[in-house]
């Protein structure tokens, strides 16, 4: 049997103590976990460059995997390319329940990380599902209307998350912010004056901060955002508060971000290694045909998911002379620009150069002899829609709207601007009163591009109108119908929510009118229409 001698007792007694204090110091560090802001904007500007300090680490070769706010946003925070998390284009689609997002690993770290999302753009709204696990999300459709007037709404947004910090802070609680903001001024206000808001409230040792640009942009191109080319436009990301600083030219995916920042949250070196592939798509394909979004894949593995089109051959869906046209007269509209491959682009840049100065001439014509220098392209070049489309804006100007709706018609079964066709023949059809027609036109733009605003605005002014219209006819059910549509695309739609509440209040749904009608004042207090109705409602 060993006996412990005084002297061993001290000794193992120091030890057990020294023991216990290192694991006190291991658990209180494990509760002081860094904060992490991560900033993310729509597409990179140069003002983002005012961030970067000595000691930050700048990613200068990440690639996203779509051009779309959404989609991109998705990859980010789930580590998934869009076929896998299935979220493509702006306004469609939903993640499912149980992906996890990067709120959801942080708090499986076990370090007690308060989570929350506060987003200027509309485009991450929480119907797509990138809430779960987000103990806060908020979008700029959830704020008051007083908070979202376009001046003030980034200031709600940045003011929210701010709140959220300093009270994961009074809680002794580290907190994972996501805040977005778009990359341009509003009414004035400078969008890096915001940032540097954010940036300054995590500026110290213990907080780490992260800024990612979701996507970028060929600066030359027509129509920015729906070229193959824009997603390799290499995106430049800052992060401060890690171990490492400089500046790192390893190309990345922006899907390889999430490891990187769990890494650094955990209180471990990130490590930044390139990926065996770097995955992108574009969005075009769908704006035009509402076909999968066209896939590409480089580097060392180039099989893709089986999902969207597959590997394709680069399409030149119209003549490149006519994104020429576009480019040179600045007629950009609301066109798309077709996907092109790299491999096509020098063999047709110079291509089209007389087509482009009959062009020139027709469109610089007299507005008589304009109409006939269009239709001699059109015979001459009929696999060049763009010319339809300008003889249709020529006759629509002379209130020809049948002839102007057929051109746009022609135009748009060459899937040129199928988009604008369509508004374009809505507009014809309501101004001869075919309302229907109107209206089917308007749906299938919307369709195109949910998330484009104008469009809701469109529809919902046709279905306003039509409803209103029914309304008189004594068709109380189909104007329900047409009202209730145009209160579900502009919920925050005043007059829509008024129109709303006549109709239910001549129906006997007086609790739903007044439901709509302090809805309509919240968002107008002084709308006369709204207060003259509520005040002769008997309680």
């Amino acid at each position: 049997m060993k006996i412990f001698t005084s002297f061993n007792l001290k000794i193992l007694t120091l030890l057990i103590a020294a023991g216990m204090l290192a694991g006190c110091l291991c658990n209180s560090g494990k509760n002081r976990m860094p904060d992490v802001l991560l900033l993310t904007t729509d597409t990179d500007f140069p003002e983002l460059d005012s961030q970067v300090t000595e000691n930050s680490l700048r990613l200068s070769k990440v690639y996203t995997t779509s051009p779309s706010t959404l989609p991109a946003a998705a990859s980010l925070v789930t580590g998934l390319i869009p076929p896998e998390h299935g979220l493509r284009v702006d306004g469609v689609g939903a993640l499912l329940p149980g992906t996890t997002t990067i709120a959801g690993d942080l708090k499986g770290l076990d370090f007690n990380y308060r989570t929350g999302a506060f987003l200027a753009s509309p485009a991450l709204a929480s119907a797509h599902g990138l809430t779960n696990e987000f103990v806060e999300y908020k979008t700029q459709l959830d704020f008051s209307s007083k908070d979202r007037k376009t001046a003030s709404s980034l200031s709600a947004v940045v003011d929210a998350a701010l709140k959220f910090a300093s009270e994961g802070k009074k809680k002794k609680q580290p907190s994972f912010i996501w805040v977005h903001l778009p990359s341009f001024s509003h009414s004035g206000t400078n969008v890096i004056e915001h940032v540097k808001r954010l940036t300054a409230y995590f500026d110290d040792t213990t907080s780490i901060k992260v800024i990612v640009p979701l996507s970028g942009y060929v600066t030359n191109a027509p129509f920015r955002g729906m070229s193959l080319e824009d997603e390799h436009v290499s995106l430049s990301v800052i992060m401060d508060g890690l171990e490492l600083s400089g500046t790192v030219d390893t190309p990345l995916s922006i899907i390889d971000l999430k490891s990187i920042i769990l890494a650094a949250a955990a209180g471990e070196s990130p490590k930044v290694e390139e990926p065996e592939s770097i995955y992108s798509e574009s969005i075009m394909p769908w704006y035009v045909f509402r076909l999968p979004p066209l896939q590409r894949q480089r580097g060392r593995v180039g099989t893709l998911p089986p999902a969207g089109l597959g590997k394709v051959e680069p399409q030149v869906l119209a003549r490149q002379s006519e994104m020429l046209l576009l480019n040179r007269f600045g007629h950009v509209g609301e066109g798309l620009i077709p996907p092109y491959g790299e491999d096509t682009v020098e063999e047709l840049s110079d291509f089209g150069s007389d087509l482009i100065e009959e062009a020139r001439a027709a469109l610089m014509a007299d507005t008589s002899e304009k109409k006939a220098a269009l239709g001699e392209l059109i015979k001459k070049h009929p696999e060049t829609p763009i010319f339809r489309s300008w003889l249709g804006d020529v006759l629509l100007s002379e209130k020809n709207y049948m002839e102007a709706c057929n051109e746009y018609a022609k135009a748009s079964e060459f899937g040129y601007n199928m988009i604008g066709a369509y508004r374009k023949q809505a507009r014809c059809h309501a101004a001869i009163g075919n309302i229907t027609a109107a209206i089917d036109k308007a749906e299938s733009a919307f369709l195109l591009n949910p998330s484009d605003p104008v469009l809701r605005y469109e529809l919902a002014q046709l279905l306003l109108g039509t409803g209103t219209a029914l309304m008189v006819r004594k068709d109380m059910k189909t104007a329900d119908e047409c009202l209730s549509r145009a209160h579900w695309l502009e919920p925050r739609n005043a007059d829509i929510m008024v129109q709303l509440a006549q109709l239910r209040l001549a129906t006997a749904q007086t609790n739903s009118a007044l439901t709509l009608l302090d809805g309509a004042l919240k968002i107008r207090p002084g709308h006369p229409v709204a207060k003259s109705l509520k005040k002769g409602i008997k309680r």
